[in-house]
């Protein structure tokens, strides 16, 4: 087992890896996707 200042920098190097990782800016199209005029105006 790791001792607890080990278990710390390492949690703390993966905290920093994901939020790294994890995409939220404007480029995410996921997160900020937003209709177009001609999918708005299509009928179905």
């Amino acid at each position: 087992m790791l001792e607890p200042t080990e278990q710390l920098r390492l949690a703390h190097l993966y905290e920093q890896l994901r939020l790294k990782l994890l995409d939220l800016s404007k480029k995410n199209r996921m997160l900020n996707y937003s209709f177009s005029t001609r999918s708005a105006s299509a009928d179905c």
